[in-house]
C-alpha cells in the first residue's frame, strides 16, 4: 500500500476508534451521559462504541505485516458482527414502538428486516469461529 495511503488508514482508523471508546465508556457508565425518554437500554451505546472501535483498530492493523494482525482482524470482526447481532436483535424484539424507515411502512416489516439482519450477523460471528477453530485445529 501507499505510504499516503497507510496513513489515512490510519487516522480514520484512530478517529473511529477514539469515537467508539467514546461510545464504549458512555455506555459503561464511566463518562456522564444523559439519556432521553424512550432511549434504548444503555448496552446499546457500548455495542455502537464495539462496533467503531473494534472497526477503527482493524482498519489501523491492515496497514501491518504478518499474519498475527491478520488473526486480530479476525477477532475484531468477531467482534463487530456480534456487537450488529445484538443491537439488530433489540430493534427486531425489544420492547417499545419503532418508527422505522419511512411513515408508511409498517412497523413489523422493520422489525423483520432488523431480525433477519440479526440472524445473518449471528451467523456470521458463528462461521467466523468455525473457521478460527478449524485453522487451529489444521496447525496443530
Amino acid at each position: 500500500m501507499p505510504r499516503q495511503s497507510n496513513l489515512t488508514t490510519i487516522i480514520c482508523g484512530a478517529v473511529a476508534a477514539l469515537l467508539g471508546g467514546f461510545y464504549v465508556l458512555g455506555g459503561l457508565g464511566v463518562l456522564p451521559v444523559g439519556g432521553h425518554a424512550g432511549d434504548g437500554p444503555i448496552w446499546l451505546a457500548t455495542c455502537t462504541g464495539v462496533v467503531l472501535a473494534s472497526g477503527g483498530l482493524a482498519a489501523i492493523l491492515t496497514t501491518l505485516p504478518g499474519p498475527a494482525p491478520r488473526r486480530a482482524i479476525g477477532m475484531l470482526s468477531f467482534a463487530v458482527v456480534l456487537a450488529f447481532a445484538l443491537i439488530a436483535g433489540w430493534i427486531a424484539i425489544g420492547p417499545g414502538h419503532r418508527a422505522l424507515f419511512s411513515p408508511e411502512t409498517a412497523e413489523q416489516g422493520g422489525r423483520t428486516a432488523f431480525g433477519l439482519g440479526a440472524v445473518i450477523s449471528a451467523l456470521m460471528a458463528a462461521l467466523i469461529v468455525h473457521r478460527a477453530l478449524q485453522a487451529r485445529s489444521s496447525a496443530s
